[in-house]
């Protein structure tokens, strides 16, 4: 009777397990978190407030601080939220380095807008001032005061909402709709959250809700053209540089 032999029969390797990579969230949860981010000013700037230290220095360098740790905090919650996926957070914030032409593009066109607000309100024979902002410096204030007054506004503001808006938002839009989804509904996005400039005593400012959109749509083509929240964030920079020179130019020029 033949042997019959029989082959013997490999071991089955274990199959490796499978990573699930976490891409960007989705444009709910990004929404959510941004709506976080800025709610978390709120009990932060109540707690700066307890300890009396802005009452005792309104235009000091506590005020400084309190600027700091309110845009801190926004920033903070929106790098967790990022931190949360496996993108790099760099990537995920597109903090890269931009091209040179696109910054000049950037700051070209900003100062070039403003330059020609300047000349077409002196064409006009009037002082146009935002109040609003003009009010947070007292008359007569030395230039100390005047710059505490508007730094956080000319430097922290562009880094975080630009962060938020054309960053974080921006690339939980983009990465389930697309560039151009992301750049009407971010533009979107930062006019509803400027809310408190176009809406007062229940009534809507249109020409502000204008302002804010285009505004908005034009950070968003910054980002889009150059693929860097930097762009933008030195555009909006200048933007708010301009207009808390706008009334001191005009003044002088008039």
């Amino acid at each position: 009777m033949p042997v019959v032999r029989r082959r013997p029969v490999a071991a089955t390797a274990p199959s490796p397990p499978v990573t699930v990579l976490r891409g960007p969230w989705g444009v709910t949860v990004s929404l959510a978190f941004v709506v976080l981010a800025f709610a978390a000013e709120a009990p932060l700037r109540d707690a700066v407030a307890a300890t009396g230290l802005p009452a005792r220095a309104a235009a000091g360098w506590p005020r400084a601080l309190d600027a700091v740790a309110m845009w801190g905090s926004t920033l903070l919650v929106i790098i967790l939220a990022a931190r949360l996926t496996d993108v790099r957070l760099r990537d995920y914030l597109a903090w890269r380095a931009p091209q040179p032409r696109h910054l000049l593009l950037a700051a070209g066109f900003v100062l070039t807008l403003y330059g020609a607000l300047v000349g077409i309100t002196l064409l006009a024979d009037t002082v146009a001032i935002h109040a609003d902002h003009r009010g947070r410096t007292a008359p007569g204030a030395g230039p100390l005061a005047v710059v505490l007054a508007w730094w956080s506004t000319v430097l922290l503001a562009p880094i975080v909402e630009e962060s938020v808006f054309r960053g974080f938002l921006w690339r939980g839009i983009a990465h389930r709709h697309g560039a151009a989804a992301a750049l009407l509904l971010t533009s979107a996005v930062f006019a509803a959250f400027h809310w408190g400039y176009w809406l007062r005593g229940g009534d809507v400012d249109l020409l502000t809700v204008a302002h804010y959109l285009v505004m908005g749509g034009v950070l968003g083509a910054f980002r889009l053209v150059s693929g860097s929240t930097l762009v933008p964030m030195v555009a909006h920079a200048l933007a708010n540089a301009s207009l808390a020179a706008f009334p001191t130019v005009v003044t002088a020029l008039a």
